[in-house]
């Protein structure tokens, strides 16, 4: 869920980099900076698994990454109800892998 949530974001903030308004393009710029914070520091995930403090960041981000694509995008027709944070992560595959 985690790679493909990646991707659909990159693609929404790409379009409104291509179409979008200021406004927009300034809101996903921010939403851009979490979203590589989150690439960064998720594939050290499992090595940093006994760091309480690091998986609390990286729960945080995907988080805040799976509240913006719901609250923003859930009428796109790629967005898939996984993104929603009301699912639980724990159900779902977290691979990050290419």
């Amino acid at each position: 869920m985690d790679r493909a949530l990646a991707v659909f974001l990159r693609k929404r903030i790409a379009e409104a980099d291509a179409y979008g308004c200021a406004a927009e393009q300034k809101a996903l710029a921010g939403v851009a900076e979490v979203l590589a914070e989150f690439e960064e520091k998720h594939p050290r995930q499992a090595q940093m698994a006994h760091d309480d403090f690091f998986t609390a960041q990286i729960d945080t981000l995907r988080w805040v990454l799976r509240c913006v694509a719901t609250g923003a995008f859930t009428a796109h027709p790629e967005f898939q109800p996984a993104f929603n944070p009301s699912v639980p992560v724990r159900s779902q595959s977290t691979e990050f892998s290419s």
